[in-house]
């Protein structure tokens, strides 16, 4: 959800442009994400994977949707 409301405040202020940038950004840093969080739990026991997993990508996605809010403030 603060991904759709930052990509339409970033449309409605910068232009399409700047949206496909931000676009081309988020598909990014999920990639990073991925990469990070499967070193993290690349080691864990079959049973933790999944809540290593699960902790890893909450932490980065807790991060990233801070951005946007400071973003979307900043445009307003």
């Amino acid at each position: 959800m603060e991904l759709q409301l930052t990509l339409t405040r970033v449309g409605n202020d910068q232009g399409r442009g700047a949206v496909l940038r931000l676009v081309n950004e988020q598909k990014k840093w999920s990639k990073r994400r991925n990469r990070e969080c499967e070193k993290q739990w690349a080691g864990s026991p079959v049973t933790q994977v999944s809540c290593n997993m699960l902790d890893c990508h909450f932490r980065w996605t807790d991060s990233r949707t801070a951005c946007f809010k400071a973003l979307v403030r900043e445009i307003k």
